[in-house]
């Protein structure tokens, strides 16, 4: 049966191996990478490896990716709203105008009527007046109390 290191010695072991490539640029840059995994993986109790990490980099790369397509899409899709919210409120204020413009023309309209009630009105009184004094120059002549000549002004 194999013993294995305990944490402290995989942490001992690590920091003799970097000090021995202490020296190696070569080496020690190759490596560079590599410790921080190793450290990772004590602290962790994992197995990471190198290509693990190339692969999750790749695959945020790739989600990265997708969601800054769907960030540009959004975007293209609030232009497109907001270009129909800015037609709609255009459409609005015409409207908002027109109808300022047919309330003008209501209130016009109505102040004629009123106008026009208040001269029916008025013509109406006078007829009914006229109507009361042909009745009573009728009744005058039918009961003989007024004479009157007519005359032919065509002669």
């Amino acid at each position: 049966m194999t013993d294995y290191m305990t944490k402290d010695e995989e942490r001992k072991l690590l920091a003799k191996l970097q000090k021995m490539l202490e020296n190696s640029t070569y080496v020690r840059t190759a490596f560079e990478g590599a410790w921080r995994i190793a450290e990772a993986n004590i602290h962790d109790d994992a197995a990471y490896t190198c290509q693990y990490w190339v692969d999750e980099a790749l695959r945020k790369g790739s989600e990265l990716q997708s969601t800054k397509e769907h960030v540009q899409q959004l975007k293209e899709k609030l232009k497109s709203t907001d270009v129909s919210i800015n037609r709609v409120l255009d459409q609005r204020h015409e409207a908002q105008n027109e109808l300022k413009k047919f309330q003008r023309e209501l209130e016009e309209v109505k102040q004629q009527l009123v106008e026009v009630k208040e001269q029916a009105a008025l013509l109406q009184y006078q007829q009914a007046q006229e109507i009361i004094e042909l009745k009573a120059l009728l009744y005058d002549l039918v009961t003989g109390a007024v004479s009157v000549t007519i005359t032919n002004k065509s002669q």
